[in-house]
């Protein structure tokens, strides 16, 4: 009986170790079975040395790319073991570059190490080849340029009438032989479309100038002035006389009642009519001492003056007539 429960144990114990070696023999063969990635769309990240910039990095037909779509193939176990979500592009630059005022560009051909993997895996990168092209940094610094700072329009009866920007000059890094052949430098384009006072954006700088790269460290600050398209209207006013209270003259408008023609903001010359204005014959402004200054009888072309009761109505001004002819009485 012994004998054979010893012999039942060894036939287990050879069973169980035939099922280990199987298993073994095919989770190796599993995981030498090659496998693939799928498409990874890998950013491009280049590193140069100190005072030199990537100009720009271009693939097929010198198109410019930011980007390479990256398939990788290798035994399965080596693929799940990577990190391939965050795969990156980071082709290294030959040690002996020769970058001066020039641009200069270098060949790179797209590998297994440019992607940091390891060499047991092989990559297809489309596009196979980059050609990065390098230039010297420079620096210059630039008026900001206002003209032509926006898109859209205002809301309809408004205009932009001016811009301002903080700061006034900025320094723009880019390619040397680019920023210093330039003074100004474009701010990004403001959307101003239904606007109707008085408002501030932040802003940067272009991306390009001649589809080079350039940068500033600071962004702006536009001021937009916001303003109503200006209007005119004739409006008829009876002639006040502006004169001292005690001279005891009767001094006569001709004609006694005038038409002028009033402009502003059109809101407001809408507003302004006979009960909230007056129109006055300004004595005081010809002669400061109407007493003396005007003789008994004796007539003159006295300056006429708009005087709005409402303060929100102080941007109105009298266009025409400037002028009233006056009698003084004897």
């Amino acid at each position: 009986m012994a004998r054979k429960t010893h012999t039942l144990i060894a036939n287990l114990q050879a069973g169980a170790m035939a099922m280990l070696l199987a298993l073994l023999v095919w989770y190796y063969a599993w995981a030498q079975d090659t496998g693939e990635s799928g498409v990874i769309v890998a950013p491009i990240d280049i590193s140069p040395p100190p005072g030199v910039i990537v100009d720009r990095v271009t693939g097929i037909h010198s198109v410019p790319i930011e980007r390479v779509h990256v398939t990788i193939l290798g035994s399965k176990s080596t693929l799940r073991d990577l990190r391939l979500r965050n795969l990156v592009c980071m082709p290294e630059l030959p040690e002996q570059l020769s970058v001066g005022n020039e641009p200069w560009t270098t060949s790179i051909t797209l590998g297994a190490a440019e992607f940091q993997l390891p060499n047991t895996v092989t990559v297809r990168a489309v596009p196979a080849t980059l050609q990065v092209t390098l230039v010297k940094e420079g620096m210059r610094r630039m008026r900001v340029r206002t003209r032509d700072c926006w898109t859209g329009s205002p809301r309809k009866g408004y205009r932009v009438e001016d811009v301002t920007a903080t700061p006034t000059f900025i320094e723009v890094r880019g390619p040397a032989f680019i920023v210093q052949r330039y003074e100004e430098i474009a701010v990004q384009k403001v959307d101003v479309n239904d606007q109707f006072e008085d408002f501030s954006q932040i802003v940067p700088i272009v991306d390009a100038i001649e589809g080079s790269r350039v940068r500033a460290e600071t962004h702006v600050t536009l001021r937009f002035s916001v303003r109503e398209e200006p209007a005119s209207r004739e409006v008829s006013f009876p002639v006040q006389i502006l004169q001292p209270l005690d001279w005891g003259r009767k001094v006569t408008a001709n004609p006694a009642t005038v038409k002028a023609t009033l402009s502003g903001p059109r809101s407001q010359v809408e507003q302004v009519h006979e009960r909230n204005a007056q129109l006055f014959a300004d004595l005081f402004a010809l002669y400061p001492y109407p007493k003396v200054g005007f003789d008994p009888g004796s007539q003159h072309n006295v300056p006429l003056r708009l005087q709005v009761q409402d303060e929100a109505l102080r941007a109105v001004r009298l266009e025409k007539p400037t002028t009233v002819h006056v009698e003084i009485g004897k």
